[in-house]
């Protein structure tokens, strides 16, 4: 695999923000495709590991905005982050039990 820079790395981190696919973030960095594939498929490795950074970060963005805005009295936005308590609250209860 060729050596990604500093900058490769932000880029990888703000594809995974806006919802590249491995297969973008490949063309993108001019990366073979199958070398990308394979990291999203184990779930690690630096370009995985960028992108899922970047990832996350959006998805702490939405949910903080849902979260101000349900406190703002919206009820769309109160049962959307209702569901997502919920959820959350599933997943982890797959894990105790």
């Amino acid at each position: 695999m060729k050596e990604l820079t500093e900058a490769d790395m932000a880029n990888i981190e703000k594809m995974g923000g806006v919802g590249f696919s491995y297969k973008e973030v490949a063309l993108a960095l001019s990366i073979p495709e199958s070398e990308v594939r394979e990291e999203f498929e184990n779930h690690e490795g630096r370009i995985y590991q960028a992108w899922m950074k970047g990832r996350l970060q959006t998805e702490l963005d939405l949910r903080l905005t849902i979260l101000r805005e349900a406190k703002n009295g919206s009820s769309p936005m109160l049962g959307k982050l209702q569901n997502i308590l919920q959820t959350t609250d599933e997943e982890h209860e797959k894990l105790i039990y």
